[in-house]
């Protein structure tokens, strides 16, 4: 048969429902590509919106940080003839202020309106202003704004000293009283353990043998029922009969095993210990838990790291802010609190190592150890500070009151120069001279004569505390 032939009308219809599919293919992709562009342009002016309300956001707290720049810029310039030294100090650290506020981003090309980079600018030159100005310290005024410095970051030091000094001895005092009561305790709880162990052991014998008595009663029966199932009345041909056999004495060695595991270990002493009493886990397990977590992905379980970490202090007493350590027992029975005596025992242990290592490191940067010490160095030195930070003391300070407060700091003169002698008996490396007025100032290299410099910016980093 023939295959039947095409007639233009054909060929013709066929072409246009090519050229129509190929159209529409066309439009629809060309859609498509507006669709997105217009997405693209949607989510630009979202993100430009957005850049604007966050710049405007910005531009408004640079503004305020540029006025509360020009009022301290004030306030410091009052106080240049009243107290130098104060005003040096505040001038340093103003500079320091905007010179972080400039690395955050707010320089000249921030602005983009005049007036505020005019304001950013006269805040720029004024700060300059004010260094130039403060910058001329005398050698007494220099020594002084050093002192300044020093004592006032060490007063939270003196502070967190002087607590500690009065709760290491209680912490320590309660350790020795925990201690000494589980000493004489200890011999009563050795002998308790050992009959317990000694008692366990006899009853775990007891309760093999006999579960394997019934074990073996249960095989015999179940042996005899698949060889010889006859002995026990049952026909040879009885399937019902020999599985309800079987099922019996895998029953009877169920309950009757399960009745000696439970009747032994009910008579077995049980020895008691903080993680059952407490609710707690060991140190030990919680710590190498945390190990493994900490060398697997750290960041994946930081919440169980975070938990983990919480649990282990909250176990070891250092965030404990109640220092008696009460034993939550009653005493009744022994066994019991003779445990949570020697768990809370052992969280004394950690508090006063704690403590006595934090107070071991304050003393040693402070240079004393004892309370009255610590305290009369405190008040010393927040004198000295008060004095020199009063809103007016001129361009030269009394002299007798300044050596009065110099007079509380034992210095030890040595070859010509005075050191500093603390509270231990050792001494500060700074050496010291009298000037003609009476005060005692940090010893200073002579500088040649040629080109001075009298910008200190840039030694307060390097100050010896």
């Amino acid at each position: 048969m023939s295959r039947p032939k095409s007639s233009l009308g054909d060929i013709a219809n066929f072409g246009a429902n090519v050229y129509q599919s190929r159209q529409m293919s066309k439009l629809a992709s060309q859609q498509a590509e507006h669709n997105a562009l217009l997405q693209m342009q949607m989510e630009n002016m979202q993100m430009q919106q957005r850049m604007e309300e966050m710049k405007k956001e910005a531009l408004k707290h640079a503004r305020t940080l540029i006025l509360e720049f020009e009022d301290v810029i004030t306030e410091t310039r009052g106080k240049i003839q009243k107290n130098p030294v104060i005003a040096s100090i505040e001038a340093d650290a103003l500079a320091m202020a905007f010179s972080d506020a400039q690395s955050s981003g707010m320089n000249s090309d921030f602005f983009e309106e005049m007036y505020d980079l005019e304001r950013f600018r006269k805040v720029e030159s004024g700060i300059k202003e004010l260094k130039d100005h403060t910058s001329n310290l005398s050698d007494e005024q220099f020594a002084i704004k050093e002192n300044i410095l020093a004592y006032s970051m060490q007063f939270d030091d003196y502070e967190k000293a002087i607590i500690l000094a009065g709760q290491v001895p209680n912490v320590r005092a309660r350790h020795e009283e925990l201690s000494s009561e589980v000493s004489q305790l200890s011999s009563k709880w050795e002998n308790f353990e050992e009959n317990a162990i000694v008692l366990n052991k006899a009853t775990s014998k007891k309760e093999n043998i006999l579960f394997a008595l019934v074990s073996v009663i249960c095989l015999l029966i179940m042996g005899i029922a698949t060889s010889n199932s006859e002995l026990l009345g049952i026909s040879a041909d009885s399937d019902d009969g020999y599985a309800a056999v079987l099922g019996g004495a895998c029953l009877a060695w169920i309950f009757l095993g399960g009745g000696v595991f439970t009747f032994f270990e009910g008579r077995k002493v049980v020895i008691p210990d903080s993680e059952t009493l407490l609710g707690e886990s060991s140190v030990s397990e919680i710590e190498s838990e945390l190990s493994l977590y900490r060398s697997m992905d750290s960041e994946l379980f930081s919440d169980e790291i975070i938990e983990l970490e919480y649990k282990l202090i909250q176990m070891n007493g250092s965030n404990n802010t109640d220092l008696e350590f009460k034993v939550p027992h009653s005493g009744d029975p022994f066994e019991e609190y003779y445990v949570i005596l020697e768990s809370t025992l052992g969280k004394c242990k950690i508090k006063l190592e704690s403590l006595e290592n934090e107070f071991q490191i304050l003393t040693s940067s402070l240079g004393k150890s004892e309370v009255s010490e610590l305290q009369s160095s405190l008040q010393t030195k927040r004198d000295y500070v008060d004095y020199y930070s009063k809103e007016s003391i001129g361009i030269d300070p009394k002299i007798d009151q300044a050596s009065s407060v110099e007079a509380k700091i034992n210095w030890v003169l040595h070859e010509g120069y005075y050191y500093k002698q603390f509270g231990d008996g050792s001494f500060d490396s700074t050496p010291h001279i009298r000037n003609n007025e009476g005060l005692i100032i940090p010893y200073q290299t002579p500088k040649p004569p040629s080109e001075p410099s009298n910008d200190f910016s840039n030694q307060l980093g390097d100050l010896d505390f």
